[in-house]
């Protein structure tokens, strides 16, 4: 369900007069910089979870080159393009405030395709004034896909197209592989299964480890003290809505009543509500929804470990979160509710048995996944409860989780070994070229 290819069959080039790029931070010293023989590496994030993996990604970048050549060589790398504040924390410049990417569905775009339209422009603009070492786009296929698209037809590019994140081709829409193929010079991937799927079309694949595994322990002391919570008295109970608008609000009302079901069967829960920064205010305008006195908002940015880190359970959105939650020994739930249409749309195409990450990486379905009809306050409320009334179903999940997530192991700095391959594969590719031309 994190896969969403929409907007690759939904944005249409339009001729949009607007020719002003603005940016979440400065652009001027990323020009600046790019005269004093600063490599610049383009960046396109374009929700939550990809700025997750962006953050990590440029924080390994920049260790490997320590590690190779020296602190000096890797200063002169400089990180920009579309990304979010994970990404900024580490020296990243963004064009625009990425979470205006944040739809999903093919029928929540619709409304959103002039401004996409105007983005994926100003974008490609942008990234045709710079000199360019290597372009990296981080999942959310239908925008990122668009981009590199326009790049691949300039006929005099100099540098190589590389995906992180390989889109779900083992779940639906197979034939994305080859389009991949014929688009990008390589692709990251974060399962160990996946890169058979584009090497059988001639596309250099490589599995990288999936980030939540290189996650350090949070520790919850502070955040307990803050809270007034005791996880030796209390049954915390975390809920992740999702980071896109269109989840939020359909998953919103429905959590909200499983949690009320939840604390009239089980004693001394609480619930904590951790929520993505841009959809903070939205949430806490329904917090009434909750019962109140047993929950508690934070923002996820700041206290999202310590939360997980904190929890026994969750009730979560389908997503990435769930190898985090697996992490941390979280025990969970997955549910997701879409569009009816869009649904109907997916699931014709659906070729996995299940979409929690978790289930699909064990092939097993010990995971409750309570997706669009099967979504319902009844069936996820039950669920928490069966797991806080159990201590072993809590502990065979932590054992069941703890077994996929030694399948993603990997040593962190490979994927910055893999992109400097690439770099340099192609940089003598444009070499051999040059070489031919003047025979």
């Amino acid at each position: 369900m994190t896969d969403n290819n929409s907007l690759n069959e939904n944005i249409t080039d339009q001729n949009i007069t607007d020719n002003t790029i603005t940016s979440s931070t400065t652009t001027s010293s990323t020009l600046a910089n790019e005269k004093n023989g600063d490599r610049i590496i383009f960046l396109i994030a374009g929700e939550p979870s990809g700025d997750k993996l962006g953050a990590n990604l440029i924080k390994s970048f920049r260790e490997f080159i320590k590690d190779q050549a020296g602190e000096e060589q890797a200063n002169h790398y400089k990180f920009v393009g579309v990304g979010g504040p994970l990404m900024e924390a580490e020296g990243f410049e963004s064009l625009f405030d990425y979470s205006q990417l944040a739809v999903m569905g093919l029928i929540e775009i619709l409304p959103k395709i002039r401004l996409l339209s105007k983005l994926l422009k100003n974008t490609i603009k942008y990234a045709n004034s710079l000199n360019i070492t290597a372009f990296i786009s981080i999942d959310s296929p239908g925008f990122t896909l668009r981009v590199a698209k326009k790049l691949k037809k300039l006929k005099n590019r100099k540098y190589p197209l590389i995906h992180y994140v390989a889109p779900s081709v083992w779940a639906w829409k197979p034939k994305r592989a080859k389009e991949y193929a014929h688009i990008y010079d390589r692709i990251l991937c974060l399962l160990p299964f996946e890169p058979k799927y584009f090497e059988k079309h001639n596309l250099r694949a490589n599995f990288v480890g999936h980030p939540a595994t290189f996650l350090t322990n949070a520790d919850p002391k502070d955040f307990l003290k803050k809270y007034g919570l005791d996880p030796h008295t209390h049954n915390i109970i975390l809920i992740l809505l999702g980071s896109r608008t269109g989840e939020v609000t359909r998953l919103l009302p429905i959590f909200a009543e499983s949690a009320h079901m939840i604390k009239e069967k089980i004693k001394n829960c609480k619930f904590v509500i951790s929520a993505v920064p841009h959809l903070k205010h939205y949430i806490n305008e329904n917090f009434y929804a909750f019962p109140q006195e047993n929950t508690i908002l934070i923002d996820a940015l700041e206290e999202g470990k310590q939360a997980m880190a904190s929890s026994k359970v969750s009730l979560s959105a389908s997503g990435t979160v769930a190898l985090e939650l697996a992490k941390y020994q979280v025990a969970q739930t997955t549910a997701y509710k879409m569009n009816p249409i869009t649904y109907a749309i997916v699931n014709s195409m659906l070729k996995s048995d299940y979409v929690n990450l978790i289930n699909v990486i064990n092939n097993q379905g010990l995971i409750n996944e309570r997706i669009q009809d099967d979504c319902t306050p009844e069936k996820l409320s039950q669920d928490i409860i069966t797991l806080l009334s159990r201590q072993y179903a809590i502990s065979e999940q932590n054992n069941y989780q703890q077994m996929a997530m030694d399948k993603l192991s990997q040593d962190k700095l490979k994927i910055a070994e893999y992109i400097i391959d690439e770099i340099n594969i192609f940089q003598e590719q444009a070499r051999q070229k040059n070489q031919d031309k003047k025979k």
